[in-house]
């Protein structure tokens, strides 16, 4: 992608031709906001299941944490919170490096579900929101993946952007077959989603430092 000059992404993460090498900080900061994003969600849920004792995977969303009133509250809430807004900073990041069209919509899409990601712990349950941004997040990153895996695959990143796009068929097709059994909690097939979107994140980080030289 040729960034466009003057946009607020080229200004905070400049191409890597276009400054020395000292201009990089930004760019390397926000190259590690995904994974620190993903650590801050994940530790919020897990401080939120050690202080939910009648947590069931199989019986209940992960969304129960975060539940007005519980003493899971406010790991649960506040750490997707933190997630979503360190997710929407790296994909300002990956806005920079964007193959065309496809790979901008890519990540317009996932600073979207990453957005709503964060918005699932402003609008916690019971409030009337929280279904539709719950939704959202798991929906928008799944088309993430494919339009992302797309945009690689364009670009001559044929791997990658295959692993993308299974990535997203897994996540689909573990919904399809957690669905047909039946099984009244949710928690398992929004973990294994969640863990999908992070594969991916850890994956494309480990590729943006490995030609920051990080």
């Amino acid at each position: 992608m040729r960034t466009r000059p003057g946009s607020s992404a080229a200004v905070l993460f400049p191409r890597a031709e276009s400054v020395p090498p000292m201009a990089f900080t930004l760019r390397q900061v926000g190259t590690r906001l995904g994974v620190l994003g993903l650590a801050v969600s994940t530790l919020g849920i897990v401080v939120a299941i050690a202080l939910a004792p009648w947590f069931s995977p199989t019986a209940n969303a992960l969304s129960d944490l975060g539940e007005v009133g519980r003493a899971s509250a406010p790991a649960f809430n506040y750490g997707l919170i933190a997630g979503g807004v360190l997710g929407v900073g790296f994909a300002a990041r990956l806005w920079v490096d964007a193959s065309g069209t496809v790979g901008r919509a890519g990540v317009a899409l996932l600073a979207a579900a990453l957005a709503s990601m964060a918005l699932i712990g402003v609008f916690p349950i019971p409030h009337p929101n929280h279904f539709a941004v719950s939704v959202a997040f798991f929906t928008l990153f799944t088309y993430a993946l494919f339009v992302l895996g797309s945009a690689g695959a364009l670009a001559g990143r044929v791997r990658a952007g295959l692993g993308a796009i299974w990535l997203g068929i897994a996540h689909v097709t573990f919904w399809v077959v957690w669905t047909a059994v039946g099984t009244e909690g949710v928690a398992i097939p929004e973990t294994v989603g969640a863990l999908t979107l992070g594969v991916w994140v850890v994956a494309r980080t480990r590729r943006l430092l490995a030609t920051e030289g990080g």
